[in-house]
């Protein structure tokens, strides 16, 4: 199953889910008005009688007791348990507005900084960026649970430019590298498929049944905290002994739609675990891995069981399952261990848990760099003291991108492989080490995106750090200090470099991200004209500050067939085309060769200078299209930048921006 696929499946997945979650407001619903339907007539009964043996007199009409059907008493009931469902959910995605960063801090999580001197979190951090250079996304913030002595993980996040990544300190400690990046490539698949903003659906839509019983609860807590309930002591206990009752089967009800959850949740969630367990696998080329990473999970005292009470709402969305007790056995949100494990490993045997289970590791507060001995030190980074990427120097630079298979890139979209990560494993360790540090604090992130906008020409960029120093004086002098190293960098490595701040730049305050927006802008407006690899840069940082702006084409697609963006087509192809093709007859060649892809021969290439705004424009409507339609677009883009068996840097940069802007994660073009 290819990425687009995978996006089609997961809009089923959300179709299924509402119509799950439907189903389980009207059980919900039917069993309140009985729990409350029931007692009432009861009690109308009771006292029908009491009121005909006492006051009724010969030849009056006996008192009838509560008819079955009460319209009204059913609306209100209904109107009411609606309120509170559909209210708790919506309560619940509101406080999960904030995407990935929400959960990890529901959980109580703690974000890890580029500069942690921690050197499990350090290997965490160089794992996170390699796969997400490999595999074409925003690098995710990475967050510790480091009360959790159990091994469990998850993503989380609507899109992944507000992702999170997010591991138990008890999976750093336990874990080997290679079982630490099956398990990251695990939570990577979630973030490729799409899984990550269903699952925070789910989480309200679980929420707002689970509710019911909240409110259940309350009205027995409020109901035994009354001390008077009237003249007639007996009457008044009797009827407070029923409204407890009423509580009591209110949130035995709440139980039940809390069933429903759980039901829900382990409908959507148990076969996406084999496909992402599947695709890390895919990813790493290393089965070892993830399987010894179930193995300790099956053999280890602590499991994979988070002590949190926020772990029954997040459960669907771990590594491994995350509740004890009865609910790990009733509807269980994940298969069992020992099916995960033989469906990567055949020759699996039972025993084989107990002998990879783990030894305990030294508490998280001891000091990690003086425990470790030297050999281990160097190899995590922390040897003499360094940062982590100081000590990875010297290593030799991917080769430039060469001739690529057009076929093949569109089928790489969602779907990197151990190439990938080699490629991007060798390019972040070939950038300059203070560029590597500087990546990864929210302050010199920004001076490293400055300094790649300023311009060549000695005035302009005069001007530019006039502008700066005017703005920001501390700003513009981190951006001065990395000036050498930014020059010393190669093309192809700038806009990864700007991936690996991502993280950082996203710490910045939305009034801080727009400010930082802003001057881009003056900065690229500097010179009067705007260069592609300036528009490249720019819209990628753009969607990586701004994920609540990007179209969601899981959500909602406006296209569903080329034909109404033919137009905005044209404009992106032509735009391609001449970016990689100095001559008019390679550009019309280049052009016909991706319209013909598309089965649009008649199109024609717009000539003269590209236009940005026209090119921007374009691009937003694109955006909006369908997976079938973004996969033959992306297609066509393809075979449009490999017409000449080169993809020049313009057209690296622009098909990366295209990509993004598409929600096509795209890795690198390594062949």
């Amino acid at each position: 199953m290819d990425f687009f696929a995978r996006q089609d499946l997961a809009h089923r997945n959300t179709r299924t889910l509402v119509i799950l979650f439907v189903v389980a407001i009207l059980m919900t619903v039917v069993a309140v008005n009985a729990v409350i339907l029931i007692p009432l007539h009861y009690l109308s009964f009771q006292n029908a009688q009491q009121q005909a043996m006492r006051y009724r007199r010969p030849g009056e009409p006996a008192i009838q007791p509560l008819d079955w059907w009460q319209p009204g008493l059913f609306a209100v009931v209904t109107a009411g348990t609606l309120i509170v469902i559909l209210g708790g959910s919506a309560y619940k995605m509101a406080s999960l507005s904030g995407g990935g960063p929400a959960v990890a801090e529901l959980l109580g999580a703690r974000r890890v900084v580029g500069d942690t001197q921690d050197p499990a979190e350090r290997q965490l951090l160089n794992v996170v960026e390699e796969m997400s250079i490999a595999s074409g996304i925003p690098v995710p913030s990475v967050y510790v649970l480091d009360r959790e002595k159990g091994i469990n993980a998850f993503a989380a996040g609507f899109a992944p430019a507000d992702a999170v990544v997010t591991v138990t300190r008890g999976a750093l400690q336990n874990l080997s590298r290679d079982e630490l990046q099956g398990v990251i490539g695990h939570e990577f698949s979630h973030l490729l498929n799409g899984d990550t903003r269903l699952n925070l659906r789910l989480m309200g839509a679980v929420y707002g049944l689970l509710v019911v019983a909240l409110v259940g609860y309350g009205i027995m807590r409020f109901t035994a905290q009354v001390e008077s309930y009237g003249d007639d002591d007996s009457r008044g206990w009797a009827v407070a002994l029923a409204v407890i009752v009423l509580g009591a089967l209110v949130a035995a009800v709440g139980w039940v739609g809390m069933f429903f959850g759980r039901l829900i949740q382990a409908a959507v969630c148990r076969q996406r675990e084999f496909l992402a367990d599947a695709s890390s696998v895919q990813f790493t080329r290393n089965p070892a891995g993830i399987c010894g990473a179930l193995k300790k999970i099956g053999g280890f005292r602590a499991g994979s069981v988070l002590q949190n009470h926020e772990a029954l709402g997040v459960a669907h969305m771990l590594f491994a399952g995350g509740a004890g007790g009865f609910w790990s056995n009733l509807l269980a949100t994940h298969p069992p261990l020992e099916d995960r494990i033989r469906a990567l490993d055949p020759a699996f045997k039972p025993a084989d848990i107990h002998l990879a289970s783990p030894i305990e590791a030294p508490p998280a507060t001891a000091n990690f760099g003086d425990l470790m001995p030297a050999a281990e030190q160097a190899a995590f980074g922390f040897a003499g003291g360094a940062p982590a990427s100081d000590s990875r120097v010297g290593v030799a630079c991917p080769p430039p991108l060469g001739p690529v298979a057009a076929k093949r890139v569109v089928a790489q979209v969602g779907r990197p492989t151990l190439a990938h990560i080699e490629h991007a494993t060798a390019l972040i360790d070939c950038l300059p080490p203070e560029l590597r540090n500087a990546a990864r604090d929210a302050f010199s992130a920004r001076g490293i995106v400055y300094g790649l906008l300023l311009a060549d020409d000695e005035a302009t960029r005069a001007r530019q750090l006039s502008d700066l120093r005017s703005e920001d004086l501390a700003v513009a002098n981190v951006t001065t200090s990395l000036t050498p190293a930014l020059a010393s960098l190669k093309r192809e490595h700038r806009l990864p470099l700007v991936d690996l701040a991502a993280p950082a730049l996203r710490q910045l305050s939305p009034e801080q991200a727009g400010r930082f927006l802003h001057r881009l802008k003056t900065l690229i407006d500097a010179d009067g004209k705007v260069t592609l690899f300036e528009y490249a840069l720019f819209k990628l940082i753009q969607r990586r500050l701004a994920p609540s702006q990007v179209p969601s084409n899981i959500a909602a697609a406006r296209y569903a067939s080329l034909t109404p963006i033919l137009d905005e087509t044209t404009v992106l192809l032509s735009a391609l085309a001449s970016a990689g093709n100095p001559s008019a007859a390679s550009a019309n060649a280049a052009f016909f060769r991706a319209a013909a892809r598309l089965g649009h021969s008649e199109l024609r290439a717009t000539h003269g200078p590209i236009d940005v705004k026209s090119l921007d424009a374009a691009l937003d409507t694109l955006a909006v299209a369908g997976p079938g339609v973004r996969a033959r677009l992306l297609d066509a883009c393809a075979y449009c930048v490999t017409a000449d068996g080169v993809i020049c840097p313009e057209e690296s940069d622009l098909i990366r921006a295209v990509a993004a802007t598409l929600n096509c994660p795209l890795p690198p073009m390594v062949g």
